[in-house]
């Protein structure tokens, strides 16, 4: 039964998720789009094994923190049902409950309790084929949805078939062109494409755990250095520094141009105006931004921030930020150090590079490269998968 309720929970968060990013985001898809998504979410939830919270093979660390990260979650939701003083624009019920940025966005790691099942890797790889089926036959339609699960495929590439490696590819050489040739260029991509390249060569072509250890701490140290100085020094840009010398390199001043310091500093004032830095603002709350008050194209009382660590720390302050980053640094070292196969290497990696691109871009939202990264932090959690040799893993992929 729980096997079967992972498999309809993946498949019906893929869909959706395919869905939804055929028409860009949450807030600019059709009102029908919308619906679908949020019906989907809640699907999900009642659909979702629950037997796994309490039988699991976490660890008490594990447990406690993502329980934790529930309470946090649902503390936020209540502060806004019983304040309507966040409500600006849009209807708050349909946010809080079905927006995936919002409520959904907290919960996401829970999503490591589907890493449990002995079949959540087989059945994640399967889905995983369709999804890059369906969205390599949407480019033609001019719809690039497959740059989203690049995470999550790469980790599955020595564990495929030919054709499933050429579909990796596909979505590999689309993600570069777009990065760089596209109209809307995406240095966000350019960096997820490094850490996948990284996660794959670091695990399988080294082989040592040395360099492992000092990538994952060295992307682990610097967003975290680069955060706590961007919120507590509003007069510097470390991103000035560093694209003034691209620049320099490329001339290209679309690469070179500084979009996230000013966000940090718009977020530390709303959040010090409002004695927020704690708790957050609620699930479902906006933040004031003086850039956005001059600029055309979106409203000054934002419901999103472009930078996932932001977004959390509206929703949920400091507390929810510390406890999820925790988490993400708990599995990354127990993977480095109590793993038997190289699979679990590489998403240690990964993992390292998805906490890197959150300090500093946008990894929002609650969709299914959200449930397909934590369901591989939740294999690193557990002992089954951890003691797992490279030919068993391998068999349980061709199964």
């Amino acid at each position: 039964m729980n096997s079967s309720s992972i498999k309809y929970v993946i498949w019906t968060l893929a869909f959706s998720s395919l869905l939804l990013v055929c028409f860009g985001r949450y807030t600019t898809a059709p009102g029908i789009v919308k619906v679908i998504c949020g019906v989907s979410l809640w699907l999900c939830v009642f659909m979702f094994p629950y037997k796994y919270i309490k039988h699991n093979d976490f660890g008490r660390i594990a447990n406690i923190t993502l329980r934790f990260i529930f309470i946090l979650t649902v503390v936020a939701v209540i502060r806004s049902v019983f304040d309507d003083s966040g409500v600006v624009i849009g209807n708050k019920w349909m946010s809080l409950f079905g927006n995936p940025d919002c409520a959904f966005m907290l919960l996401t790691p829970c999503f490591a309790f589907l890493g449990t099942d002995e079949k959540s890797l087989s059945e994640m790889k399967k889905i995983l084929f369709l999804y890059l089926v369906l969205g390599s036959l949407l480019i033609l339609a001019d719809r690039y949805v497959t740059h989203g699960v690049l995470w999550i495929s790469v980790a599955f590439f020595p564990y495929v078939n030919k054709k499933y490696k050429f579909l990796i590819f596909i979505s590999l050489f689309v993600a570069i062109y777009r990065s760089f040739y596209d109209d809307e260029t995406s240095r966000t991509t350019i960096i997820v494409l490094a850490f996948s390249l990284a996660s794959y060569l670091l695990a399988y072509v080294y082989k040592g755990k040395t360099l492992l250890f000092i990538f994952c701490a060295t992307t682990i140290i610097l967003p975290t250095i680069y955060v706590c100085f961007t919120l507590t020094n509003d007069d510097y840009s470390i991103f000035n520094v560093i694209l003034s010398l691209v620049l320099e390199k490329t001339g290209d001043a679309t690469l070179a141009t500084d979009t996230r310091t000013f966000l940090f500093w718009e977020m530390a004032t709303d959040l010090t105006n409002n004695d927020a830095w704690i708790l957050g603002k609620g699930a479902y709350s906006h933040y004031f931004s003086h850039y956005f008050l001059k600029s055309e194209g979106d409203h000054f009382n934002r419901i999103n921030c472009e930078v996932t660590l932001l977004q959390f720390l509206l929703r949920s302050g400091v507390i929810y930020v510390i406890t999820y980053y925790s988490l993400l640094i708990y599995i990354i070292h127990k993977s480095l150090t109590k793993s038997r196969n190289r699979f679990l290497l590489s998403v240690a990696v990964m993992a390292s590079g998805w906490f890197f691109v959150s300090c500093m871009s946008s990894v929002n939202g609650c969709d299914f490269k959200h449930l397909g990264f934590f369901l591989l932090l939740g294999c690193c959690l557990s002992p089954f998968w951890l003691e797992k040799s490279d030919d068993e893993i391998k068999e349980i992929m061709e199964s």
